[in-house]
């Protein structure tokens, strides 16, 4: 058990309240769109998205602090 834990990495998963009936309808989706264009160190990656059962999930990878993100925060607000 520990050696499975070791090697595979941990991932946050969002899943979606309604129902998807097709992957074409998943993919159109203007959240999915725009999580598979960004690429910044602000933002949380999108890993994977699987539909099953008619049902949407959004793997991103885990952020386990937030020790780095005080220089996206103040690089954020100075563009502002």
């Amino acid at each position: 058990m520990l050696l499975c834990a070791a090697i595979m990495p941990q991932v946050a998963i969002k899943k979606m309240k309604r129902k998807f009936y097709s992957w074409e309808e998943c993919m159109n989706l203007r959240e999915v769109k725009s999580l598979r264009k960004l690429n910044h160190p602000c933002i949380v990656k999108l890993k994977e998205v699987i539909r099953e059962n008619d049902e949407l999930f959004f793997v991103f990878e885990f952020l386990v602090s937030f020790a780095g993100m005080h220089k996206c925060a103040s690089h954020l607000l100075y563009w502002i």
